[in-house]
């Protein structure tokens, strides 16, 4: 029995470094939600696929599906607080939402995190852009 568990561990290592998009990632995506965690509105989770696609998950149940190669700008709006700003490429709406379990899919072309404190603001933002670029390099 252990050696099986032994082979599928070996398995899943496998598969994982077999997927560069996750393997450079990781680590970009664990700091880049516990920052979102602590700091940014509805306590969001994001959940990244092998093709790019990325979940986030808020805490009151609501949902959002993009492509990162589908973003066309990642900015910050530093006006009235720090807003990390997703935005599709122009012409396309390609995030979706849902706002609760069970409700009806909208589509939007701008996705906001706004964190708090201000000061973190760029470094959501840098790690949105470093996912982006991991994304738009594996796409070349």
């Amino acid at each position: 029995m252990r050696q099986v568990a032994l082979i599928a561990a070996s398995l899943c290592m496998v598969a994982a470094a077999g997927s560069p998009l996750l393997g450079q990632t990781a680590d970009t995506l664990k700091k880049l939600n516990a920052i979102l965690a602590s700091s940014c509105y509805n306590s969001p989770v994001l959940q990244l696929s092998a093709d790019g696609t990325v979940v986030r998950k808020d805490a009151g149940g609501g949902t959002m599906t993009f492509k990162l190669a589908e973003i066309g700008s990642i900015t910050i709006d530093n006006d009235r607080g720090a807003h990390v700003l997703l935005m599709c490429k122009p012409g396309v709406a390609c995030i979706e939402r849902v706002a609760a379990p069970g409700a009806t899919k909208s589509s939007m072309n701008l996705l906001a995190f706004s964190i708090n404190p201000f000061e973190l603001g760029d470094s959501v933002l840098r790690l949105f852009q470093q996912l982006h670029a991991s994304v738009v390099k594996t796409r070349e």
